[in-house]
C-alpha cells in the first residue's frame, strides 16, 4: 500500500528497511515536505499492515545512510 501513496512532487521520499523481523522507516530530505509525505505513507502501510507496534529503535539508524531514521514498526 506504501507504495502507492501519493507525496508532494511526487517524489515517495521515504524508504522502509526490514532487518531482524522489524520494518524500520527512513525519510529523505525533500524541501520541507520530507515528513508529511512519509506520515501520507505511513497512513498507507498501517491501511495493508498487519497487527504490530510502532517503537523507536535507537539502532535503526545505522542500517540506511541516505536518509533520517524516523520510526519502527514490529509485527506481532
Amino acid at each position: 500500500y506504501m507504495r502507492l501513496a501519493p507525496s508532494a512532487r511526487n517524489a515517495q521520499p521515504w524508504r522502509a528497511v526490514e532487518h531482524d523481523g522489524a520494518l524500520h522507516f527512513f525519510c529523505k530530505p525533500n524541501g520541507g515536505f520530507g515528513l508529511l509525505d512519509l506520515g501520507i505513507g505511513l497512513a498507507h502501510f498501517i491501511a495493508g499492515a498487519p497487527s504490530g507496534c510502532w517503537r523507536v529503535c535507537d539502532s535503526a539508524g545505522r542500517l540506511f545512510d541516505d536518509a533520517d531514521y524516523v520510526i519502527s514498526y514490529l509485527p506481532a
